[in-house]
């Protein structure tokens, strides 16, 4: 997505649907609009046409909205516009979501086909001396600028979630465990699975309940199927948001086993399901991965583990259990955490400052 906009703009939340490679992605973003709509020109780079073509329909665009600067959301979506950028005398920002700046990353299937062009790397850095880039967390900066581009080229802005009322008491008779996201092997859907099944082998009495779908979801039915417990693994698939609140707030805590995918190799590069929990009062059990540390806090607001130490996974799990008042605290904690560094309004002000910055 590429909007325009003049230094009246305002920040509002949204949700889309981004196109990334040969896979889709539900990720929430920032929409920048001027005073009365939002804009939006060209959602798909038109591959086919020289730059002068894309670059003459930005132009018009810009006049249109008044634009004195663009942002241009995924940087797979920048890198297909190439030198039309060039032909545009206006400011240029490309913020990153995550794939986008997965240089290696590749489909999640036994022939591990590579997601970018082979060149892609090198037109991300070549970019990057005409943009200014946004990255969704330092993990991210750090990937940008590893790759080659300048580090005062990279700002930081994390996404944020609207903040809501304090946690409210939970009384379940029974802990619910709860993993919303899609069944991708950054996310470790089979290995929270295992770690689950250890953790009812320990004696603990719960259920857990993975919302949601992706190339890892048949395995982990398979999984849940030959489990002992199979009976307290709950698989529904994708569901809608009314529903996926309904399980927040019959939750004991938010889980999800973050490791850097052993196919694609992807890594969680924020993680806006953890901030989804955390608004809730849940506390989170994760791997430590990617950018996960800078939203879970390991003893403050959940626990992190080692990528691929189901044990410790389990043990953690066991531990928010066993004290249900350590699970109120975490959650508390994490509850104030994303009502202020990680909400909706400081994330947009962020925004704007860089934008701003110019």
């Amino acid at each position: 997505m590429i909007t325009g906009f003049g230094s009246g703009c305002v920040g509002v939340a949204g949700r889309t649907i981004a196109e990334g490679g040969s896979h889709s992605l539900d990720v929430p973003f920032m929409r920048l609009r001027s005073r009365n709509v939002v804009h939006r020109v060209l959602p798909k780079p038109l591959r086919k046409f020289s730059p002068a073509r894309p670059a003459a329909l930005l132009q018009r665009f810009a006049k249109t909205v008044n634009a004195d600067r663009i942002l241009c959301h995924y940087g797979t979506v920048a890198v297909e516009y190439g030198e039309a950028w060039n032909l545009i005398d206006l400011p240029l920002f490309v913020y990153f979501h995550g794939f986008d700046l997965m240089f290696d990353l590749r489909e999640q299937d036994e022939a591990r086909k590579p997601i970018h062009s082979p060149d892609y790397r090198d037109r991300i850095v070549r970019l990057s001396e005409r943009a200014t880039f946004i990255a969704n967390s330092e993990f991210s900066r750090g990937r940008l600028i590893e790759a080659g581009v300048r580090p005062e080229k990279v700002k930081v802005n994390y996404l944020g979630v609207v903040a809501g009322e304090p946690p409210i008491e939970r009384h379940l008779r029974r802990a619910n465990i709860l993993f919303v996201g899609r069944f991708v092997d950054c996310k470790g859907p089979d290995l929270t699975i295992k770690a689950f099944n250890i953790l009812r082998q320990k004696g603990v009495d719960a259920s857990l309940t993975m919302i949601g779908d992706g190339p890892q979801r048949e395995r982990c039915l398979k999984l849940a199927q030959e489990s002992d417990f199979a009976s307290d693994i709950l698989l529904p698939g994708s569901e809608n948001h009314a529903t996926v609140q309904t399980r927040f707030a019959e939750a004991s805590m938010f889980t999800m086993h973050s490791i850097k995918g052993p196919f694609s190799n992807q890594e969680e590069a924020f993680g806006v399901a953890f901030l989804d929990a955390m608004i809730k009062g849940l506390p989170v059990v994760s791997g430590k991965s990617g950018g996960v540390p800078e939203i879970i806090l390991d003893g403050i607001n959940g626990y992190l583990v080692e990528p691929g130490d189901i044990e410790g996974h389990a043990d953690c799990m066991a531990r928010l259990i066993a004290d249900p008042d350590l699970a109120k605290r975490m959650g508390r904690a994490g509850w104030e955490m994303a009502s202020s560094k990680f909400s909706q309004e400081n994330s947009t002000r962020g925004l704007l400052s860089v934008l701003n910055r110019l």
